[in-house]
């Protein structure tokens, strides 16, 4: 929920986003020491980019911002299942604006 949150935006003053891409760029199991999910669950840091735009008052917003996350999974059901997200950093990488 809060990964989709961070994603996508409300319309608030005409404001419409849309997500162009998202890519993948880095991930590792973290050391099972240095967690506290009970085995065979796991945590796995992640590294991705999500592009896209910002359309507004006759202007749009091109971004970039790159998320790092840990995930925590675990089996849940007889799946595997993604039960926790905590966003360690979010930055924007790069940003232009260009009339509509």
């Amino acid at each position: 929920m809060q990964l989709h949150q961070s994603l996508e935006m409300k319309e608030q003053s005409g404001a419409i986003a849309r997500i162009q891409s998202i890519k993948y760029d880095s991930g590792e199991e973290s050391p099972r020491s240095a967690t506290t999910v009970p085995w065979p669950g796991f945590e796995y840091r992640s590294t991705w980019t999500v592009a896209g735009t910002v359309e507004h008052w006759g202007h749009i917003h091109e971004r970039q911002n790159r998320f790092n996350a840990v995930f925590t999974i675990e089996p849940r059901d007889g799946h595997w299942k993604i039960t926790r997200m905590d966003i360690a950093d979010q930055k924007q990488v790069s940003a232009k604006t260009r009339l509509r």
